[in-house]
């Protein structure tokens, strides 16, 4: 116990000196800040990403982000190419420079022109081909919902609709479109699962195995490097028959995405993710424990699971999403019972309906189940946002209030802790006696 506590405070102080160093830099570089665009050709890059968004294409390579109305080629990750325009140093356009900055790039540029020189096959193609191949079959099998599909199993959000997002976030469900420990859990799980005739150690392997390949598909994103991570140090601790300490590995895995980029807090997926995690670590217990008792029936006990994970996970998100969104949701827990359940029971039937998509019969029983699943979920979600006072939109927002709220929550939390340590103290004594 001891020596997990050191380890834990050790970690800890790492993430403490790290943040304040991060923020030291950031605030260092938003005092010397370029606001002259200036004319650059460079030859030779690779492109790492495409977009098309709002009429525009974003062509990502290197620390660029290009931008252009048109485009008459057609380009692809792994190109080589030749570009030339006006470059703009990203910590000019604000939060959006922020956020760019957040994902590894350093400026913006105005494409004048731009050529392909040649293609270099590698991982981020390879899997990129996969990823086209997948969503031509997700367009394929699934007309209505292939953006929500799309999303939920190859992490392209390029057409989710600005009224998609908005229901999301009002209904507190947006962690569903965002690849984390949610999807994750799912991905191994399912493998873990249908790998029943083999040994808990090898299903284990090959659960790690594919859910690696799943997050490298998806684009390897903070917020699902996070929860792979998570997963294999779980597994590790399994195996290595050692306790496992999610607060000690958070700690240290923040601290090193803070030294790779410091700008890494202004990425909401990756700070959500690691909040949400400590706080169901934190309160998930304590919140079941309590409630255990009044719930005798298992079904109900699983339910009242679902609830206190939902709960715990609100307690220090919510302040974050209010300061980030300036809403709140006050049916989140309603929508989360629900909405959790029927995603993860559409995820085996999305994931059938692409390996059996060569036999109809079977494919068009698949898509059905899944089709209905996902009306059900949006139905349930625009009925429960409908109901008035189901959310709050704030049309100010207060750090001073976000940062005396994590003050309170952190001083109540240790205070509870305290307080159980003294009555354990307390019942060893008396038993002495």
């Amino acid at each position: 116990m001891i020596k997990n506590f050191e380890i834990r405070r050790f970690s800890f102080f790492i993430f403490i000196i790290i943040l304040c160093t991060s923020a030291f830099i950031i605030y260092n570089n938003s005092k010397n800040i370029n606001y002259r665009k200036e004319y650059v050709e460079f030859k030779g890059a690779v492109i790492d990403k495409i977009e098309i968004r709002n009429a525009k294409y974003y062509i990502y390579s290197q620390n660029f982000v290009m931008v252009n109305n048109y485009i008459a080629d057609e380009y692809r990750v792994g190109d080589f190419i030749c570009a030339g325009g006006y470059r703009q140093d990203l910590l000019s356009l604000g939060d959006y420079g922020l956020y760019l900055k957040s994902k590894g790039y350093d400026y913006r540029m105005y494409i004048d022109y731009i050529e392909k020189i040649g293609h270099k096959i590698s991982v981020a193609s390879i899997m990129d081909e996969i990823r086209q191949n997948l969503k031509s079959i997700i367009d394929f099998l699934y007309k209505d919902y292939s953006t929500i599909i799309r999303t939920l199993i190859i992490a392209d959000r390029e057409f989710i609709s600005k009224d998609e997002i908005m229901l999301f976030s009002r209904a507190g469900i947006s962690h569903i479109i965002s690849i984390s420990g949610f999807h994750i859990v799912l991905i191994a799980g399912i493998f873990f699962n249908i790998t029943f005739f083999l040994s808990k150690k090898q299903r284990y392997i090959i659960s790690v195995l594919f859910t690696f390949f799943y997050v490298i598909l998806t684009g390897a994103n903070p917020p699902a490097v996070r929860a792979y991570i998570f997963y294999v140090t779980f597994i590790a601790s399994i195996f290595l028959e050692e306790r496992y300490d999610i607060f000690s590995i958070g700690f240290l895995l923040s601290a090193f995405y803070m030294i790779l980029n410091p700008y890494v807090i202004y990425d909401f997926g990756f700070c959500l993710s690691f909040m949400s995690v400590f706080s169901i670590s934190m309160f998930y217990k304590i919140i079941f424990e309590h409630l255990e008792k009044i719930v005798k029936n298992n079904l109900c006990k699983l339910i009242l699971s679902m609830v206190c994970v939902t709960l715990s996970a609100q307690i220090l998100t919510i302040p974050y999403v209010y300061y980030n969104f300036g809403i709140v949701s006050l049916i989140s827990v309603i929508t989360n019972i629900i909405s959790v359940p029927l995603i993860s029971l559409a995820y085996p039937f999305m994931l059938l309906s692409i390996i059996f998509v060569k036999i109809p019969f079977v494919r068009d029983v698949f898509c059905n189940v899944v089709n209905f699943i996902i009306y059900l979920f949006y139905k349930s979600n625009e009925i429960l946002t409908s109901i008035n006072y189901s959310y709050i939109n704030f049309d100010h927002k207060s750090l001073f209030f976000v940062i005396i709220t994590y003050i309170i929550i952190l001083f109540l939390y240790t205070l509870y802790i305290k307080i159980q340590i003294w009555g354990n103290y307390i019942s060893i004594d008396k038993a002495r006696e």
